[in-house]
């Protein structure tokens, strides 16, 4: 027998589901981009390319899957200060290249015989930034150009290196790495929005199951009442009895046993970013309500019109967040925790 009958009630009930299958749609939709990612990459790893062919290339250079046998790697050559990770030169036998590597990555290498034991090097192509051109044309004119050779001016930095690097810290193509970030930012997000819808439904379940039915059948029937007000934006509702609280919960008090109360705002850079009320109950638990991010006219009126009811209610609640009323909650916490 389905307890709920509250109109209200059941739309909760019924929109946890919703969004619950929802969440599961967004683990299902990146489980496919995932697919595509991994398809598209097997493509990309059979037409993998030379980083030379695609410097040498006139057409779309970057977002390329790509790969280098290096002889040779050069210590770091440009590092920026919020990374370890690095750019660093490395040389085939016949051209200088720039590779960007993970730190832990290139120690490796420059512990390791590379002139008689070449290494494969795999990445993406992408474009060489121009302060990393500046800094990197001036390590070359410093370290490594030869006696008789002229020092390289910045308009010929491309005959150098050219105008890619591989990034071996990202070995998808462009398309790959679409697939792979549409995929990642929907499981996130999709296993988090479950997490949360799950634990709403479960409480909310949890909630319910712990009334007795003449408990819940006088909740729900004060709900129905004419006089019952429902701010749904802030998933609450006020009987001529009980303050009820639907956020994510089913949590109701009579409003006598509501002890303090108190507006609470949250700034940011001076501004304010968040206004609510918060509510001290007699068992020792503290709530937020009304909450309201924006401060329009009609928000402003809701937020009044909640805070004159809870305080007509009961003559005998403390107001405001005054040293007197925190100390008298202390207390009231105090007694609970000792029951």
């Amino acid at each position: 027998m389905n307890r709920i009958v509250n109109e209200k009630l059941k739309k909760i009930s019924s929109s946890n589901k919703r969004w619950l299958i929802i969440g599961v749609a967004l683990v299902l939709i990146s489980i496919v981009f995932f697919y595509l990612g991994s398809t598209q990459d097997s493509k990309d790893t059979e037409n993998i390319v030379y980083l030379n062919e695609l410097i040498e290339d006139s057409g779309k250079k970057t977002g390329k899957k790509a790969y280098l046998n290096i002889k040779y790697l050069s210590p770091k050559v440009v590092v920026y200060d919020d990374t370890t990770d690095a750019y660093y030169y490395a040389f085939d036998g016949s051209y200088y290249y720039l590779v960007y590597m993970k730190e832990k990555d290139a120690n490796v290498l420059l512990n390791k015989d590379l002139e008689n034991n070449p290494e494969k090097l795999v990445g993406s192509s992408k474009s060489i930034p121009n302060d990393v051109t500046e800094i990197a044309l001036e390590a070359y004119n410093k370290y490594f150009r030869t006696e008789d050779q002229e020092e390289v001016s910045l308009a010929k930095s491309y005959e150098v290196f050219g105008d890619v690097y591989l990034d071996t810290t990202d070995t998808f193509s462009a398309m790959a790495s679409v697939y792979m970030i549409f995929g990642v930012s929907g499981f996130i997000s999709g296993l988090g929005f479950l997490i949360v819808v799950l634990i709403y439904t479960l409480r909310f379940k949890k909630d319910i199951s712990s009334l007795s039915d003449d408990q819940l059948e006088s909740i729900q029937r004060e709900m129905a009442e004419f006089n019952t007000k429902y701010y749904c934006g802030n998933r609450l509702c006020l009987t001529n009895n009980n303050l009820v609280m639907l956020n994510g919960r089913f949590k109701f008090y009579n409003y006598k046993d509501i002890v303090w109360i108190y507006p609470h705002e949250q700034y940011y850079n001076g501004i304010r970013t968040n206004k609510s009320i918060m509510i001290g109950c007699s068992d020792g638990k503290l709530y937020s309500i009304a909450d309201m991010s924006v401060a329009t006219k009609s928000q402003k009126e809701m937020y009044e019109e909640i805070w004159n009811e809870i305080i007509s209610k009961n003559m005998n609640i403390k107001i405001g967040y005054l040293p007197e009323n925190i100390a008298y909650y202390n207390e009231v916490r105090k007694n609970n925790k000792g029951m």
